[in-house]
């Protein structure tokens, strides 16, 4: 009996002891009163519960100064009975200052302080080519940080970009789902999609390259509207989004499963991250991997898929190196991408064995290498990539054996930026080359395409601060383009008045060009009524060029326990010279459709967004965009004036509460206008120009942490598209338009997984 009694006091004290260290590690801190002084041992986080390593904690009444250890917890020791309070400063973030109190025996102190991230001090590089605070910008620029990236569990960029006023995401097959980003109303096409500044993404890589990068390599993304070619040349009509690449901060690994069901079918995803960081801090290695796997989803049952077959398999490298002596930094990037997608019927038989097929089989081989150079005050950046794009693909339907096509597209990018900086201005000169080769081959559809592309530019660009509440951004950049025979001129100005501490005004008159090469849409083909769909360019097609206006008032207030943001705006983009369609002779299974150039383009429209956060409470976002898109003459199709899939309203909103105790919920709600949009016969009887219903897509997700030791474990639940909203009207069989969808990217999806942090 006694020795039972003792087994079970040992096994209360170890669960007792168990139970302190957790909820240390935890950060609900450990608070005791010895003598005339009390010691607290306590933890700082940032708002995704992560630890805040090196912020600084300042008793100012007593003058202790601490930092918190690689855990974010820090210790001091207070006098009893003496009115004091804390003040923790970390670069990034607000200052948190607490209220004043007196400790006594049973004071009611924080043990776990969470910081809130600050957009005064985020630093972006997009709008201008240089690292500047957000708030400095003279370029409305759009930050999505990683916490919330990781607060809404994508698998990929095409995920990730949700969420973000006047962006939108579609898909745009049921075979093969080819995904595009629209920004303010304009097509994919328009946008220029950059890796860490530089346009890597190949005309066959934008094809299906949004669902090809894994989110683990995702650190920020950056978002600018309106013409950029000042900076980035030929596509960036519509805008630019620059992926910026995680750098190591601390020695860690991550790995993150997820399951997705969709009506019963499953999608698998694994993530992989690792850092590594020399005891000298002068050498970094980031190693990352990613492998997901989604099954065929048949929404309406005719035996076609909705969802195709989509298996990915990806991994990379970033090596950092910093030379002190000489004041250098190099980076050495390296990526390998395999995918598999599938769609249309008889997935287990060979595609030329289907009534319809779409596959594309995917090797790509990025690497890249930059140098960064100080010489005194001044920067010299040089950076070079290189991709290697090859693809097996088949675009078929009635059984074509010949439906089989192979395309290569190897591309080098070399750019040099150098920037000088004065009292009142920052002086940036560049220099770019891009040089890319396209090989395709579809024999089946009589297209067959061995050409090359070569751009050079040469820019300039002046951020002058007039004074402190005045900046003016002017450049231009001049390109010559192979397909085009004149030199391409490109400027941009932007004005930034400060009207008072919290409120600023942005104003900018841009530009942007598109030269007559081939592009996305072109080499992907949709099967319309059992034909390939096909592109090809008129022999007089001179580039598309374009004009934009922004102006937006916008309003940012933060403290140490909340913050508030508003910003609302118009834009005005104008386009010449617009690629326009037409149907010309076809082939015997084939539709062939001539890019000419038609008169002009116009969208304008007014945008607002609205963030609040309350420290430890909740977030809540709200962004919404009221447009409209005209044609200067009807498109020849349908005799339509308004650009298809543009609806005039669409937004979203989102709220995010981490009130409660160790669990975090979020609830995300997305619109979409009425819009139209073709639908050609095949399943129908006629092409007919459709006007969609809105919709809405209503998701829920939920957070817990769980730390034991050193070891941080995340398990999350989701439901997407909680209503089941989802195409009614989708053709069936083996004569549908593949190309006539809308809506939800997936209907009702379960979602679980587990992240486990090392």
């Amino acid at each position: 009996m006694r020795r039972n009694t003792i087994k079970y006091k040992i096994i209360i004290i170890m669960i007792l002891v168990w139970t302190i260290k957790l909820y240390s590690i935890e950060g609900l801190g450990l608070f005791w009163l010895r003598g005339n002084f009390a010691k607290i041992v306590a933890k700082v986080v940032s708002e995704s519960n992560e630890p805040v390593k090196g912020a600084i904690v300042v008793i100012p009444e007593t003058g202790e100064n601490v930092e918190t250890n690689g855990k974010g917890v820090f210790v001091v020791q207070i006098p009893k009975q003496v009115k004091i309070h804390i003040e923790i400063y970390k670069e990034g973030y607000a200052p948190y200052i607490t209220d004043f109190f007196r400790v006594r025996k049973r004071a009611n102190i924080p043990l776990k302080y969470k910081l809130m991230s600050s957009i005064q001090e985020t630093i972006t590089v997009t709008a201008t080519a240089t690292g500047k605070k957000l708030l400095d910008i003279p370029v409305k620029t759009y930050v999505i940080p990683l916490e919330k990236i990781e607060e809404e569990k994508p698998v990929n960029l095409a995920e990730a970009l949700k969420f973000t006023t006047g962006v939108k995401v579609e898909n745009d097959c049921q075979n093969c789902n080819y995904t595009q980003v629209r920004l303010n109303g304009l097509e994919g096409k328009y946008t220029q999609l950059l890796i860490d500044g530089l346009p890597v993404i190949s005309s066959l890589a934008s094809v299906y390259g949004l669902e090809q990068i894994p989110s683990e390599m995702i650190q920020r993304i950056e978002i600018v509207k309106g013409g950029t070619s000042s900076l980035y040349g030929a596509n960036a009509i519509g805008g630019v989004i620059n992926l910026i690449t995680k750098e190591p901060v601390e020695n860690e690994t991550v790995i993150r499963l997820q399951n997705e069901s969709i009506l019963g079918r499953a999608f698998l995803k694994v993530g992989f991250v690792s850092n590594y960081i020399s005891k000298d801090k002068s050498a970094k290695a980031l190693f990352y991997a990613s492998y997901f796997n989604r099954e065929a989803i048949d929404v309406n049952g005719d035996g076609y898929t909705n969802l195709g077959v989509l298996k990915d398999t990806s991994f990379g490298v970033n090596l950092f190196k910093s030379f002190d002596s000489i004041k250098g930094k190099l980076k050495i990037g390296f990526a390998r991408i395999h995918e598999y997608r599938r769609g249309g019927d008889k997935l287990n038989k060979p595609p030329h064995e289907s009534m319809i097929a779409e596959m594309a089989r995917t090797n790509r081989v990025d690497t890249m290498m930059s140098w960064e150079q100080m010489i005194g005050d001044d920067i010299l950046k040089l950076a070079f990539s290189y991709s290697h794009h090859e693809r097996n693909s088949y675009y078929g339907a009635g059984k074509d054996s010949n439906a089989y096509g192979y395309s290569l597209n190897p591309m080098f990018i070399g750019v040099l930026h150098y920037y000088h900086k004065t009292d009142n201005h920052m002086f940036t000169i560049g220099a770019s080359y891009r040089a890319e080769k396209l090989k395709d081959e579809a024999a089946s559809y009589d297209r067959f395409i061995d050409d090359r592309y070569g751009n050079i530019g040469v820019m300039f660009q002046d951020d002058y601060q007039i004074t402190k509440t005045i900046d003016f951004l002017y450049g231009v950049r001049v390109d010559k383009h192979s397909k085009v025979k004149k030199v391409i001129t490109s400027p941009r100005v932007s004005l930034m008045v400060n009207l008072s501490k919290y409120l600023k005004t942005r104003t900018t008159i841009s530009s942007g060009f598109r030269a007559p090469q081939v592009f996305d849409e072109d080499l992907h083909i949709t099967i319309l009524g059992g034909e390939g769909f096909i592109v090809r360019n008129d022999s007089n097609l001179r580039e598309e060029k374009s004009y934009s206006i922004t102006h937006s008032f916008d309003y940012y207030y933060s403290s140490s326990r909340s913050a508030f943001q508003f910003s609302i705006g118009g834009f005005y983009n104008r386009l010449m010279d617009t690629f326009v369609l037409e149907e010309g002779e076809g082939t015997d299974n084939s539709r062939v459709f001539i890019r000419r150039n038609g008169k002009g383009l116009k969208v304008y429209g007014l945008e607002f967004d609205i963030g609040i956060k309350k420290a430890n409470l909740f977030e809540f976002d709200l962004g919404w965009t009221y447009q409209k898109s005209y044609f200067d003459e009807p498109e020849p199709e349908f005799n339509s004036e308004i650009p298809f899939k543009t609806p005039e309203n669409y937004g979203f909103a989102t709220l995010m509460i981490n009130g409660l105790k160790f669990v975090n919920f979020m609830f995300t709600f997305e619109y979409n206008g009425k819009m139209k949009m073709p639908h050609y016969k095949g399943y129908i009887r006629e092409d007919t120009l459709e006007t969609t219903p809105s919709y809405y897509v209503l998701s829920a997700t939920i957070t817990k942490t769980i730390t034991i030791d050193s070891n941080k474990f995340e398990v999350f639940g989701k439901i997407y598209n909680i209503t089941n909203q989802y195409q009614k009207d989708i053709d069936k069989g083996a004569l549908r338009d593949a190309g006539y969808i809308y809506g939800p990217s997936k209907p009702r999806t379960f979602i679980f997984g587990i992240k486990y942090k090392i």
